[in-house]
């Protein structure tokens, strides 16, 4: 749930007129119950920057925990509001999404109280998307005993919905207005993205690839998304600093976070903000992981070699129009200058959106919106990479063995 344009959406809604909607998502399987709530933080060091009559900046945090019993109320995956928002914005029919159906989450259920504490996890999802966009991995994550928080952030995502009810939809941006342009001709747009990520693969030394990178950064369609990108990084280093305060007064948080073991990590737009953090903040962050999202590369101070490990994952069959993009090793100018270990993963037969829980919708089975491999298996298959690499960094698990799976180790 990265690039979106309206045709996009259009396709999507016509696959699902054509094969009918079959949505069916897989059970958490670890050995907690999953309780979830949210909670609404306000900046008072930053003023809203997409107001006209500027307040202060304020987050939205949908919270995965461990949870005492699987009992209560279950949180939706999909609740109307958002299935509004998915139709209005992406061309999704609300009716062709069926009853909203009841996730594996209790809301607001007790946090299981018989282990000391739980690692963190914060999750940023695509640009245009929405905090619970891989609801299935926050799932994953709590059941093994992690604490997994996806942000929201008003304006931007398509849609954040405040513990006291209210919904607000993406706002529009110079971007957004961008995209019809954009649509016209986007096999022309597909190409030009394909010779950048394979003149950096060309490119011989780290130094040279993260020359390439910074010239597509500066292309249309990545700069009017430059903005946006600094205060994504923002919001996350905010709500990572919060998170003593929020430990100390949440009544059911109570005290359960582990804050010397926090990771994070996102999709496409989000992985780039995972990285950006990390790079800027190692203090704050233990580990990290981006879900195919080309790093944005434009501050000429911005330090390019990480110090915490973390790990990169690609797609081979993401499509723009009619061109298919190998995205491996787009990033790989970080991946060489590291000083920590750092993971390259490539997917073969992955497409963007196989990371996201547009996975598990079958209608896009055999569509070039999910790529060539077993949807539903991808799927699984990143929740269980997500929980087991996280599982060695923040919970001394066994090190996750990536060159099974067509990865590389920088060290």
């Amino acid at each position: 749930m990265g690039r979106k344009t309206r045709s996009k959406g259009l396709l999507l809604s016509l696959l699902f007129l054509v094969s009918g909607c079959s949505v069916t998502y897989p059970k958490p399987d670890g050995p907690y119950a999953v309780g979830t709530t949210v909670i609404a933080l306000e900046d008072r060091e930053r003023a809203e920057v997409y107001e006209s009559t500027p307040g202060h900046r304020s987050v939205v945090l949908q919270v995965w925990y461990p949870a005492e019993v699987a009992s209560g109320k279950r949180d939706l995956y999909i609740n109307r509001p958002l299935a509004n928002a998915l139709e209005k914005w992406m061309g999704i029919p609300a009716l062709l999404l069926g009853d909203p159906q009841p996730s594996s989450s209790f809301l607001g259920a007790p946090i299981f109280t018989d282990h000391e504490r739980f690692p963190v996890v914060l999750f940023n999802h695509g640009y245009g998307s929405f905090a619970s966009q891989n609801y299935t991995q926050m799932e994953a994550l709590a059941s093994h005993g992690f604490i997994a928080i996806g942000l929201s952030h008003p304006y931007t995502s398509l849609l954040t919905q405040y513990p006291d009810g209210r919904n607000l939809e993406r706002a529009d941006n110079a971007y957004w207005r961008s995209l019809p342009g954009l649509a016209k001709n986007l096999d022309a747009e597909g190409m030009r993205f394909k010779a950048f990520v394979d003149r950096i693969r060309d490119s011989g030394t780290a130094t040279q690839k993260l020359r390439v990178l910074q010239d597509l950064t500066q292309s249309e369609f990545y700069r009017l998304l430059h903005g946006d990108f600094d205060t994504w990084v923002a919001d996350s280093l905010f709500v990572l600093h919060q998170l003593p305060g929020l430990n100390d007064s949440n009544p059911l948080l109570g005290h359960r976070m582990d804050l010397e073991r926090v990771g994070i990590y996102g999709h496409s737009f989000g992985g780039a903000v995972a990285a950006q953090v990390a790079l800027e903040a190692p203090f704050l962050v233990r580990a990290g992981l981006n879900l195919d999202g080309p790093q944005l590369l434009y501050h000429a101070e911005s330090t390019t070699s990480l110090e915490v490990p973390f790990a990169f994952v690609y797609s081979t069959d993401t499509r723009i129009g009619n061109i298919t993009c190998d995205q491996s090793g787009l990033n790989d100018g970080f991946f060489l200058s590291a000083l920590a270990p750092v993971y390259r993963l490539t997917v073969q037969g992955a497409s963007h959106e196989n990371f996201s829980d547009l996975t598990y919708i079958d209608a896009l089975k055999g569509n070039p919106v999910l790529g060539s491999i077993d949807n539903r298996a991808v799927g699984k298959l990143t929740s269980q990479l997500i929980v087991n690499y996280f599982a060695h960094y923040l919970q001394d698990g066994p090190e996750v063995n990536l060159l099974q799976l067509d990865g590389k180790k920088n060290r």
